[in-house]
């Protein structure tokens, strides 16, 4: 059942819930805004570097099936929640880390945490909204997602350079705690159906299909492809490529480095 178009509640439910996206594409974009600094915190290489930074994606890779299965089973609000607080505990425990070992385990935790973001916002907005505004909304949550990689940039870049790296990160989990009782104050489950146990079986049913089909494979191949360059240049990398090859600022850098996100807010609902 959905509430009358007038109400601005689910709209506040929903983009309540969208704040975690929007706190996990800052999470993936964060070692864009301290890349020097960490290679020096950690005394590692940028091989060594790059490995960290793939400990988050390695996490959601092998956690989205599992999410995709728990956010059909269980509530989501609850699944939000949980995941958000891995999340802050993962930034906390990497802002105290020494070691490269407990950096990584720190990494995937959050990782952990991503692989949830999405899936859980979308699921939401199907409960909130009817079929005919979900590309709309689903828009809007990638947009704000997208805003949150862009506007985190400059200013933890600041931090990094002015006070520390792990500051940055402490003040990124104070974020995080922030967002944490927004969405548990705002965020509701609709009164749906709980799914029976034969879930899993049409999950496995569906997979197989899916595997089968081959323009599944090749529109998946394309559409990785084509975000490998804004992860490897958002995420982590062209701050530093900036800084070393042309000389700038550390905080120009980033901020220029960050203009791929902006990009992306203004093509997206263009190319949409």
């Amino acid at each position: 059942m959905f509430l009358k178009e007038s109400s601005l509640r689910p709209w506040i439910i929903v983009f309540s819930g969208g704040l975690y996206f929007f706190y996990e594409y800052i999470q993936m974009t964060i070692f864009n805004t301290m890349p020097t600094q960490l290679l020096e915190g950690f005394h590692i290489n940028a091989a060594q570097l790059g490995t960290l930074s793939a400990c988050y994606f390695i996490a959601q890779v092998i956690f989205m099936f599992p999410a995709g299965l728990m956010l059909d089973r269980f509530s989501i609000k609850k699944l939000i929640l949980a995941s958000m607080t891995l999340s802050i505990i993962g930034t906390l425990i990497f802002s105290y880390a020494h070691s490269y070992s407990t950096a990584m385990i720190a990494r995937f935790i959050s990782g952990i945490s991503g692989s949830f973001a999405f899936l859980s916002c979308i699921k939401l907005a199907s409960q909130w909204f009817p079929g005919n505004k979900l590309s709309l909304i689903t828009g809007l949550l990638i947009t704000m997602a997208v805003f949150g990689g862009f506007i985190a940039q400059v200013p933890f870049a600041w931090l990094a350079d002015e006070i520390s790296w792990r500051f940055s990160l402490k003040v990124l989990t104070l974020v995080g705690v922030f967002f944490f009782f927004v969405i548990m104050l705002n965020v509701k489950d609709s009164h749906t159906t709980v799914n029976t146990p034969e879930t899993i079986k049409h999950f496995l049913l569906t997979l197989r299909y899916g595997l089968r089909n081959i323009q599944t494979i090749l529109i998946g191949l394309y559409i990785g492809l084509l975000n490998l360059a804004a992860f490897l240049i958002g995420t982590l990398w062209g701050s530093l490529y900036l800084a070393e090859t042309h000389k700038l600022n550390h905080v120009l850098a980033t901020f220029i480095s960050s203009m791929l996100f902006a990009g992306i807010i203004v093509g997206s609902p263009l190319f949409g």
